[in-house]
C-alpha cells in the first residue's frame, strides 16, 4: 500500500489486510539485520504514524525467523 503524500510517494507498506471483524492490519516485513539502521525506523515510524493517523490501530512488524543449525 502506497503511503500517500509521504516521502514523495516512495514509500509504501508491506501487506494491508482485513479481519474477520472487517477492521483492517498493516504489516512491514523488515530484516533482522536492517532493525538497528536508522534510517529503517525512520520509515517505520513514518509508516506506523501515517496508518494512525488514518485510523488504523492495528500496525506490525514481521521479522524473518531465525535459524540455528543445531548440528553446529
Amino acid at each position: 500500500m502506497l503511503l500517500e503524500g509521504v516521502e514523495g510517494n516512495q514509500y509504501s507498506s508491506d501487506f494491508m489486510a482485513k479481519k474477520a471483524d472487517g477492521s483492517t492490519i498493516i504489516r512491514e516485513c523488515v530484516w533482522r539485520f536492517n532493525l538497528n539502521k536508522p534510517s529503517y525506523a525512520k520509515l517505520l515510524d513514518i509508516s506506523r504514524n501515517y496508518w494512525l493517523s488514518h485510523g488504523i490501530e492495528d500496525w506490525g512488524i514481521v521479522i524473518e525467523k531465525e535459524v540455528h543449525d543445531e548440528g553446529q
